[in-house]
């Protein structure tokens, strides 16, 4: 049955071939998420209903906690978030609709009551003597349930029951700011880009639970447009605040996401041209060979309503050699050569580190202090206010430019940037710096970079511009497409190495592959996605249907074949049949060789899968 899945997709490819403008325009989502400028959104502490911290090391502690902050969107006509909470209603009980409880000191419902105001998520409580053991409550003791919706009251002897009244203070963001479409290969790992265009969840540089933390937001991430008439954006509603400059943003982007592939519409009048952003991995449905590249397509589609000539730029920067809110100053031992004096900035930091031959990486904390690591690189940690950093290099072909860090470390590999040259309209030109302002400063200018690539440590920030003219009425696809390759993942102390280290020999390898199949991958998405959109089935399962196959995001897949999924980010179980019961849809229609992979290390190991 999946081979005849195959071929039929390959019979309708072939089929529906068209330019890949118009193939990227026929895209089908069933959601949108509009973001604008003058939106307000704010992350508010709130207590987690499950996350099992037992199986978080120290030094992977940001995968969880208790409490977290959820992203709500604040409604700017409401002033106030005065809780109100109504009478108290003896033995009563609220039945349904828990999503956290806990165990309280005393059964005093007051207690109960003030944590229900606190949270903006929660409608009602209960509180009193468990009666039953559920979730983190235990029979006989006393506990509190926070209930996100107001039930009917019915009589239970020994509980307190009430509801709170509040204003809409807050309310649920728009689709695409809390999550968005995981983009990376299969086992590879992957980021993605908010409805909003900030880069979050960082994980290609070999972070998991039994390895460095994520990067949950990459601030000085960004893409920018340039138009000859309008001059340079990026595109973010919510530019970085970095340096202190006020970057120009886009006043308005609506996001829509279907598995693989996520979508923008640029709504902005002072852009003079009509554009949408697509991003997409290199997903091959039948082949998992071929979607294990490492790497992800950004693809803008420009059209020229005047009928004068436009120069168009898209740029991706990245901060490649500083990450902001982290720390190498964890798990330090004698094998990592610490050394720490004062600095100024994580610049100088940065700096001190590609001065000394011997330093691999670098922690800047808070409290001005450099440190510098001489032998292994350590793992990563989360760290609100201090930066990091890995040493590593720039260097350049005719349309690539890449991020080098020499050595054996998990964080050790490279990150190439391509831009595409269609026709002899296309240029490309690539910058680095020490930071986004200078980086931000050149495009700005005239829709180019300075075409200097210095091999200079300091310089943390590398970006590609790709540029082309649209005569009057035309429409092009400019595209940059990201790769990156870091062979040595690891597995706790045991490098596993990852599966793509097989295929390429580096990331400029995987961007010079993927760069020539943007057009096929572009024609399989949309012919998958429509096998599941457009269909008879009602609009929510057809869009949940799809979606819930983002689950391949957290896999692993060793350099020596073994295909294994974590439980979840918050823990570091490998492969519960329990839970991979809820995963075999994408792998019986696309991907059987992968579930035949680890039925096998089932049948081999059932008690112990990695």
């Amino acid at each position: 049955t999946g081979s005849m899945i195959y071929i039929w997709l390959a019979i309708l490819i072939a089929t529906c071939r068209g330019d890949l403008h118009s193939s990227l325009e026929s895209f089908v989502f069933r959601n949108s998420g509009t973001v604008r400028s003058s939106d307000v959104y704010e992350g508010v502490s709130q207590c987690s209903l499950y996350t099992e911290p037992q199986n978080i090391s120290a030094i992977n502690y940001a995968w969880a906690s208790s409490t977290f902050e959820y992203l709500w969107q604040r409604n700017t006509s409401v002033t106030t978030n005065d809780c109100k909470p109504e009478s108290m209603m003896s033995n009563t009980d609220l039945p349904a609709n828990d999503y956290f409880n806990f165990i309280t000191p005393t059964a005093d419902p007051s207690m109960c009551q003030a944590a229900c105001c606190k949270d903006p998520r929660c409608q009602a409580w209960v509180s009193g003597i468990a009666p039953a053991p559920f979730l983190n409550c235990r029979q006989g003791e006393p506990c509190c349930y926070l209930k996100e919706m107001k039930t009917f009251p019915v009589g239970h002897a020994g509980l307190t029951a009430g509801f709170v009244d509040r204003p809409d203070y807050y309310m649920a963001p728009p689709t695409g700011m809390r999550s968005a479409i995981p983009l990376g290969g299969l086992g590879s790992g992957s980021f993605e880009i908010r409805a909003d265009g900030s880069f979050k969840e960082w994980i290609i540089e070999n972070q998991s639970p039994a390895g460095s933390a994520k990067f949950g937001t990459v601030d000085d991430a960004i893409l920018g447009i340039w138009t000859s008439t309008s001059g340079a954006r990026m595109l973010r509603t919510h530019p970085p605040a970095s340096d202190g400059v006020a970057y120009p943003e886009i006043k308005q982007m609506t996001y829509s996401g279907a598995f693989p592939t996520s979508k923008w519409i640029i709504q902005d009048e002072r852009i003079p041209i009509k554009a949408s952003l697509y991003a997409f991995p290199n997903l091959d449905f039948g082949n998992s060979t071929e979607s294990a590249a490492p790497a992800v397509v950004f693809a803008l589609n420009v059209l020229n309503p005047s009928p004068s000539d436009i120069d168009v730029s898209l740029m991706l920067s990245l901060p490649i050699g500083i990450q902001k809110d982290s720390s190498r100053a964890t798990g330090v031992s004698s094998q990592h050569g610490a050394r720490s004096h004062l600095s100024d900035s994580a610049d100088d930091c940065a700096s001190d580190c590609g001065q000394l031959s011997k330093c691999q990486a670098w922690t800047f904390s808070g409290s001005n202090l450099c440190t510098l690591y001489e032998g292994a690189v350590p793992l990563s940690l989360y760290e609100f206010g201090s930066a990091s950093g890995v040493k590593g290099y720039w260097s350049n072909n005719e349309n690539t430019l890449t991020a080098n860090r020499p050595g054996n470390s998990p964080a050790s590999g490279n990150i190439s940037i391509h831009g595409s040259k269609f026709d002899a309209t296309y240029s490309t030109s690539f910058g680095t710096a020490p930071s986004l302002q200078q980086i931000w400063s050149t495009f700005s200018k005239n829709g180019k970079l300075n075409a200097s690539v210095s091999e200079a440590p300091e310089n943390t920030h590398g970006a590609v511009s790709v540029m082309t003219r649209l005569t009057g009425g035309q429409s092009k696809t400019i595209v940059i497409t990201l790769g990156w390759f870091f062979p040595e993942r690891n597995h706790l102390d045991e490098i596993v190495g990852n599966f793509y280290s097989n295929l390429f020999r580096d990331s400029v390898h995987v961007v010079d592959h993927v760069s020539k199949r943007v057009d096929k991958i572009v024609d399989d998405h949309v012919i998958v996605q429509n096998l599941f959109l457009e269909n008879s089935w009602p609009e929510y399962l057809q869009d949940y249907t799809l979606n819930s196959i983002s689950h391949l995001r957290n896999a692993i897949w060793t350099r020596d074949g073994r295909w294994r999924q974590w439980e979840a980010y918050d823990c570091n179980d490998i492969d519960s049949v329990h839970n991979d019961l809820q995963r075999e849809l994408p792998y019986a229609l696309f991907f059987h060789d992968l579930e035949m992979n680890k039925m096998h290390a089932w049948y081999q190991h059932p008690m112990h899968v990695m």
